[in-house]
């Protein structure tokens, strides 16, 4: 509590500096926002559906919108202060489909002076706004891409989806951590089932010959939630900070960043029990992520990639302070250890733009207890864009993924380390479609 009000004391400082300035006007709010749909083909792998007794659409549509209301005012002091809200709707928007899918995607006010600006509402955090990654020529790459999102191809139903066999963990709340739902995805440092959008505080420093850093506080990795939030269903007490240095050398474009960010998980006490389920005073848990990413651009070419890698804190108990508890079923150790990373090149020229993408990660899941298998994910896709006039572009893009879960959805065979059909799904999509910018 010290800490949240130590913030916001430092908030009202900056939005109060040079005493009680009245603003010439209210805020004006302007409208923006895009809009993009694909017309989408999708091959899953036929062992994963027979394994699951499924079977997939081979066609579908999907994409999103998003409508943005911004405007700010300047005081009479000089200092500018704004809001920025954004609606989103269309794929993977929100959960359990329904109305639930046109949300408010992200909200917040700054107030912005030449000592930097402070933002307090939901956003992504600071070490998530100033990362470099490969470069993609479509905006379909990592946690915002639709394949490299789980929107095209299925995700095994193991650790992957959040479930061990048909049990799921009890926190729910491993998918935020950055290892598993968007963040295993991703090489961004993403603490919020929203793709990081969650409610903190940030300050971005001015920038200085090229270098820009920015520090947050996130309480907790809830969303719009009323009331306050039980410590062992959230990602609490996370800081992020983040670094990005963008220069021109002659012709060559250079693009660099480093982040960092801490979180705890589970309760903070220990106890007998907690719902009548035992527990472990090792629940209690942190996590730190680090990140960096490079672009290089000449001549129209941008070479890029970057790394991040996770470093679950574990203290007394070795591989036991991994554990968490399952609502069914005893104990199990997971490891939240691993790294992402990926790799790309993009060439833009006229109205053309062009880029082919990779990327890689590998997370030690519940590997001690299943057989030293890990939690795997590749994607490999190509893109390419052309602009028909001001705003409007025809898109499109092919791509393959390949999901490799640390437990499986079927049947298992214990002991020979195998991976079975249940534990693995890949398959290939082609798609394209109009983006309009607006």
């Amino acid at each position: 509590m010290k800490k949240i009000l130590t913030l916001a004391t430092a908030f009202v400082a900056a939005a109060t500096l040079s005493g009680g300035a009245v603003a010439a006007d209210k805020v004006k709010l302007e409208l923006g926002g895009f809009s993009k749909w694909f017309v989408v083909g999708a091959w899953n792998s036929n062992s994963y559906q027979r394994t699951m007794d499924r079977s997939f659409n081979n066609v579908d549509v999907k994409g999103q919108s998003d409508i943005t209301f911004s405007g700010s005012t300047k005081l009479d002091n000089g200092l500018d202060v704004g809001v920025f809200t954004a609606m989103r709707a269309g794929t993977n928007t929100g959960i359990g489909g329904g109305d639930q899918n046109n949300i408010i995607d992200r909200a917040y006010l700054y107030a912005a002076s030449g000592y930097g600006k402070v933002i307090m509402g939901v956003l992504q955090n600071g070490a998530h706004l100033l990362h470099v990654q490969a470069p993609e020529s479509i905006g379909q790459w990592g946690e915002d891409g639709l394949l490299t999102n789980n929107e095209i191809l299925q995700r095994p139903s193991g650790i992957l989806n959040q479930l061990v066999g048909y049990t799921t963990i009890k926190n729910g709340r491993l998918g935020v951590l950055g290892i598993n739902g968007n963040g295993i995805n991703s090489t961004s440092i993403l603490p919020g089932q929203d793709g990081s959008k969650v409610e903190g505080i940030t300050y971005v420093a001015p920038t200085l010959y090229g270098l820009t850093i920015a520090g947050s506080y996130i309480p907790n990795d809830n969303k719009n939630v009323r009331g306050m939030v039980l410590t062992e269903l959230a990602i609490r007490d996370m800081f992020a900070v983040g670094a990005n240095y963008t220069n021109k050398f002659g012709d060559l474009g250079v693009k660099v960043s480093f982040g960092w960010a801490r979180a705890a998980f589970g309760k903070n006490w220990g106890g007998p029990s907690i719902g009548g389920i035992s527990v472990s005073s090792q629940d209690h848990q942190n996590v730190n992520f680090f990140n960096t990413g490079l672009n290089l651009s000449y001549a129209g070419f941008t070479l890029g990639g970057s790394f991040r890698w996770n470093v679950h804190d574990v203290r007394s108990g070795g591989f036991g302070a991994g554990t968490f508890i399952l609502e069914t079923s005893p104990t199990l150790g997971y490891s939240l250890n691993g790294h992402a990373w990926d790799a790309g090149l993009m060439y833009a020229a006229g109205p053309w733009a062009a880029s082919v993408s990779y990327y890689g990660s590998r997370i030690d899941g519940m590997s001690r207890t299943n057989y030293g298998k890990k939690e795997e994910v590749t994607f490999v896709q190509a893109s390419a864009m052309y602009d028909l006039g001001p705003g409007v572009s025809l898109q499109g893009l092919v791509g393959y993924g390949d999901y490799k879960a640390s437990t499986s959805a079927g049947a298992d065979n214990p002991g020979n380390g195998a991976r079975l059909g249940g534990d693995q799904n890949k398959g290939w999509t082609a798609m394209t479609g109009v983006a309009v910018q607006f």
